[in-house]
């Protein structure tokens, strides 16, 4: 998050070098940095320049070209162009002369004197230990005498800084520790990862794409950032922010919140969670930036999903057991079917509902393997009253399809709510890659809700082409699927054989033929 403030007013926090130093020379003046001083927003090189001759001497700086400013500051966290510079209290914005400009500085005075410059620069993050300073005082016009005003071009690398320390604390909690702690210890209806969505304003908020978690610390939540901001300033479980309940339910108040800097914030920042996302506004400018929760997944989420009970369940002892949520899964061969690992993982046991024309049928299934990082399961009906397939109506496809091609996707979403009966949306691939470039998954229009995940997508032959995994909240018609090579793939890894059975019967079938001919191979997965 950024904020606009007047140069000239600054007042600066000691962020200084651990001696003066001579950083250029020639025979008609010397630059020499005194001093390196930041404040929440911009970091400040203090020079002296000294006229060694007299002759008049020239400091000069330009933007000749389409790159930006020749002027900037480099290190870990990349390159920060100048913003503003002061010479002898002659103060210039940069940011007010784009494109091709110079400005020159002639300081046509004794020998002895000097001149005292200031370049502003945006605030270096906390914990920096040195910078560099690329100074291209050269002229534009490279025909201009080589003996007349001629104008210093220099590079310094590193200049060293001291007091500049890191604020942000470390937690020593990192994804996967994170992950495993809520495996064995159910998480709060706030705690869980959350990746960067969307932002309002981008130049206030910063175009880091953060995956963040939200842990329980007492009366609290901490905020610790994972990934996706400069790596080499961030490190996964260094505290990003805190934040507290208040009165209002869903509305926290932040206490504490690290800007990418690792300034802290000083806009009066809220949070509000929905249980499938987190938004943190600012109220002083008006921004509000969205996380989409992807961890634990919200289809399986025991507070987001009413009790649910089959048609025709199982007759044992846990027949009273709590649904806990709700998925979808499909035949890849005779008794397996596959789903996402989101929607099985955890799971203390596994129904499948099988829906025909005529019947309703409930199966015990046991998971056969996983692919976790791809978030593919197979599982295996493990039930004596199942009758094997013998066949498959529709292909899985191994290669990916076009952008702009036509699909369709089946299963059973907020089935509690919706009911049982199988539900169908179509659109179009709208991108060959998923959120934040996934190669994995494709972007789809088709809406992907809670109890999809898991479910067939289909080509508009009839081909299975990929696996629903997760939708946006909010964005009604963005989805993502897994595409079919990764399923091969986990199939041909199985501890057991599984056998081809697939036999296209959908050419030259229409949309509802071909529902009512997959229908029964689709199923309503039931987790407890």
């Amino acid at each position: 998050m950024k904020r606009n403030v007047t140069f000239i007013f600054f007042l600066f926090a000691l962020c200084c070098i651990n001696a003066k130093e001579i950083i250029f020379q020639n025979k008609e003046q010397q630059w020499e940095i005194t001093d390196v001083r930041s404040n929440d927003e911009y970091t400040a090189i203090f020079c002296d320049i000294t006229i060694l001759s007299n002759r008049a001497g020239c400091m000069d700086a330009h933007t000749y070209d389409k790159r930006g400013s020749s002027i900037y500051i480099y290190g870990e966290f990349g390159r920060k162009n100048i913003v503003a510079s002061k010479f002898d209290g002659n103060y210039k914005p940069w940011e007010m002369y784009p494109g091709h400009e110079e400005w020159n500085y002639f300081a046509k005075r004794q020998k002895g004197k000097v001149a005292h410059a200031i370049f502003y620069f945006p605030r270096i993050p906390a914990g920096v230990k040195a910078i560099g300073w690329h100074y291209d005082g050269g002229w534009a016009d490279e025909s201009a005498p080589s003996d007349k005003y001629r104008c210093p071009k220099f590079e310094v690398n590193p200049i060293e800084l001291k007091h500049n320390t890191n604020p942000t604390p470390q937690t020593g909690w990192s994804e996967r520790k994170l992950k495993e702690y809520w495996s064995e210890h159910r998480p709060a209806p706030m705690e869980g990862i959350f990746n960067f969505l969307s932002t309002s304003n981008s130049t206030y908020w910063g175009n880091s794409r953060h995956r963040l978690a939200v842990k329980k610390d007492g009366d609290q939540y901490q905020v610790i950032y994972l990934h996706g901001s400069n790596e080499t300033i961030w490190s996964e479980g260094e505290l990003k922010g805190v934040f507290s309940p208040t009165t209002s339910k869903g509305i926290y108040k932040v206490d504490k919140w690290y800007i990418d800097n690792k300034m802290l914030s000083t806009g009066d920042l809220y949070v509000e969670y929905d249980a499938r996302k987190m938004t943190v506004y600012d109220n002083i400018a008006y921004v509000e930036t969205h996380f989409m929760k992807l961890y634990p997944a919200y289809d399986v989420d025991e507070s987001d999903v009413s009790p649910l009970y089959p048609k025709n369940p199982p007759s044992d002892s846990q027949d009273t057991a709590k649904v806990k949520g709700n998925g979808s899964g499909f035949f890849v061969s005779s008794d397996i079917l596959a789903t996402n690992y989101h929607v099985v993982n955890g799971a203390s046991r596994i129904d499948v509902v099988v829906s025909t024309s005529t019947k309703v049928e409930s199966y015990r299934a046991k998971v056969l393997c996983v692919d976790k990082v791809n978030d593919i399961a197979l599982i295996q009906i493990d039930d004596k009253k199942f009758s094997p397939l013998l066949t498959l109506p529709y292909d899985i496809s191994k290669t990916a399809i076009d952008v702009g091609s036509s699909i369709y996707t089946m299963g059973y979403p907020m089935a509690s709510v919706m009911g049982q009966e199988i539900k169908i949306t179509d659109g179009i691939i709208s991108s060959k890659t998923g959120y934040d470039g996934d190669v994995v998954t494709y972007q789809i229009s088709a809406p992907i809700q809670p109890g999809n995940s898991g479910g067939p997508m289909f080509s508009k032959k009839g081909d299975l082409i990929g696996i629903t995994s997760s939708g946006i909240p909010g964005a009604e018609n963005v989805g993502y699927a897994i595409k079919s090579g990764y399923l091969h793939n986990l199939m041909d890894a199985a501890p057991i054989d599984i056998k081809n059975i697939s036999h296209s019967q959908a050419a030259g079938k229409d949309l509802p033929e071909q529902v009512k001919l997959f229908t029964p191979y689709v199923a309503l997965i039931l987790i407890y």
